[in-house]
């Protein structure tokens, strides 16, 4: 007998409790398996082969920037562009907009952007550099110039953090009340659903019934993810699956 690999849910989590499996086990089924059919179509093991392809996707992406005037820049090139475009967005000086962290104020920045402020943070080396430098301030680049002026705020990387805890607080709450709502309601109407019950019994009937005697047999429940499994498990009849066997019943 072929077997249906399905996670299998320990009898002490089921026993005496209120589950799906309990109940289940209290109701009268219309469904019965028929042990002699199901031994017809997974009673030999079958050889089977699963063809996958692979598909590549490729693409390029070519930019170009170019400063018009001459600034000094003690970051990488390209690092330095991308934090640059990144806060030319907010028409503020670098000054400005890390007073505004120091301060907490993320009435003028989005959750999402002040995310990106968090990518952009300097790394160690970085800081190095930053705190070396002797030069003119003033003709940094805007990127360094954030930067040199951000590392001067004392744990300017919790501050940010913080900006994004207080602008996704409430939302997050809100979002996560509906979700709680929802799964309740959910779970509930699971929990009543003498149909599905019957169908849940009718594969732990079968699953019994294709592991007897392993270690996956005498099952009393099973985790539901193993429902996708049912497709995996072909019978001896060509196109045919355990799923449909079960349709079929």
């Amino acid at each position: 007998m072929r077997s249906f690999f399905w996670k299998t849910i320990p009898e002490e989590q089921v026993r005496g409790k209120t589950n799906i499996w309990t109940l289940a086990a209290r109701q009268q089924h219309h469904y019965q398996i028929d042990t002699k059919t199901i031994e017809e179509l997974f009673g030999q093991q079958e050889d089977t082969t699963t063809k996958s392809s692979l598909s590549r996707r490729g693409g390029a992406l070519n930019s170009s920037f170019r400063e018009a005037r001459e600034e000094i820049t003690v970051l990488d090139a390209k690092r330095s562009m991308n934090i640059g475009i990144f806060l030319k967005q907010f028409k503020k000086s670098p000054q400005s907009i890390v007073e505004d962290i120091h301060q907490g104020k993320s009435e003028h920045y989005g959750s999402e952007t002040l995310r990106e402020f968090l990518k952009l943070l300097p790394e160690s080396e970085e800081i190095k550099k930053l705190k070396t430098f002797s030069g003119d301030v003033s003709k940094l680049s805007l990127a360094d110039s954030f930067l040199h002026y951000l590392i001067q705020v004392p744990n300017y990387s919790l501050r940010i953090e913080a900006m994004v805890l207080k602008k996704e607080f409430l939302p997050s709450c809100s979002s996560l009340y509906t979700d709680i709502t929802i799964l309740r309601t959910a779970t509930k109407e699971l929990m009543l659903c003498e149909e599905l019950h019957s169908i849940l019994h009718l594969v732990l009937q079968a699953g019994n019934i294709m592991n007897a005697g392993g270690y996956a047999g005498n099952a009393v429940g099973f985790k539901l993810s193993s429902l996708l499994k049912l497709a995996d498990t072909k019978a001896n009849k060509p196109g045919m699956n355990l799923l449909h066997f079960v349709a079929q019943v």
